[in-house]
């Protein structure tokens, strides 16, 4: 149209970027959208196959602007709301079901209501295993350390195998007398 003003990404694709247009959308941009937000979407949180499905001609660039568009960002978020809602509702519902095995107490229910307590626990990752890494202890290590490093890793693998062939010389294997060894 004459006299609009549009964006482009530099490829010819039109981003959809009328200048004073609001929060309103493109068609490319509602494609984006669905394919990048809707958790049953094969491109689901993946934003250069998304913007690929949704048509540009440069989709790694597109997803990057368009994951920093206003427009865009609300109507992701409306996706996650949606999303939060039915992880309510299969939260609530397992919690329910809980309920009802330990009122019934047969062993069977407590096998049932103790699945629900660990799917809820998966939820919020209450059991996956972290390894926290202080940024201000954090250095870079010398030529030597690695080296050092390296061989003393080299060590206890062959160790490890050893102990599981049994093939450690005697002054090498543990007994139960040994300190740290658990009886």
């Amino acid at each position: 149209m004459a006299g609009e003003l549009v964006r482009t990404d530099g490829d010819g694709d039109d981003l959809g970027e009328d200048l004073g247009a609001g929060l309103m959308r493109t068609p490319k941009e509602e494609a984006f959208c669905r394919a990048y937000g809707d958790p049953e979407s094969e491109t689901y949180s993946r934003g250069t196959a998304s913007a690929a499905v949704a048509g540009y001609a440069s989709p790694h660039n597109a997803a990057w602007k368009l994951r920093r568009r206003p427009q865009v960002i609300a109507r992701l978020e409306e996706f996650q709301v949606a999303a939060r809602a039915a992880q309510g509702r299969v939260l609530s519902d397992l919690e329910h079901v809980r309920l009802l095995a330990l009122k019934d107490g047969s062993a069977a229910a407590l096998s049932v209501a103790a699945r629900c307590s660990e799917l809820c626990g998966k939820h919020l990752a209450m059991f996956a295993e972290r390894v926290m890494v202080d940024e201000e202890r954090r250095r870079e290590y010398s030529d030597a350390e690695r080296a050092e490093a390296a061989r003393l890793t080299r060590l206890l693998l062959q160790d490890e195998g050893a102990v599981g062939l049994g093939v450690l010389p005697p002054e090498r294997q543990l007994t139960s007398g040994d300190p740290g060894q658990e009886d």
